[in-house]
């Protein structure tokens, strides 16, 4: 990294604490194969709800193995979900799981042909 900005080891080491001690950066992932994990369907799950259920939703999707995340938004739904699951029968269940507090829309990830991360502010 040192070389591509021009800076030493240690000024990129500096930098890179800085960031997280202001929390620009706030952490480290690993990114996994789900599908060679034996999880090879994504779903996207838009989960409508009362604002009351939302502590249960939120305690529910965190013990979730198959939840990857969750977004509170505007609009139609509450929340939009992103889960991986072995079969159909999985999503079914899981799908069964969260209609316990609203109504659910899913959609079946075909593909992925965009994955970015956010590498510098494109809007300076």
């Amino acid at each position: 990294m040192g070389r591509r900005v021009s800076l030493s080891p240690p000024a990129v080491a500096e930098r890179v604490r800085k960031m997280e001690e202001i929390g620009i950066i706030t952490g480290y992932r690993v990114e996994i194969n789900a599908e060679k994990i034996g999880l090879p369907i994504t779903a996207l799950i838009a989960l409508n709800t009362t604002p009351q259920q939302y502590p249960q939703v939120i305690t529910l999707m965190n013990n979730l193995a198959e939840i990857q995340f969750c977004h509170h938004v505007t609009g139609n739904s509450s929340f939009i979900i992103g889960a991986n699951v072995s079969s159909i029968a999985h999503l079914e269940k899981l799908i069964e799981q969260l209609s316990q507090h609203g109504q659910t829309t899913t959609s079946i990830v075909l593909s992925s042909p965009i994955k970015k991360s956010i590498k510098e502010n494109p809007f300076k």
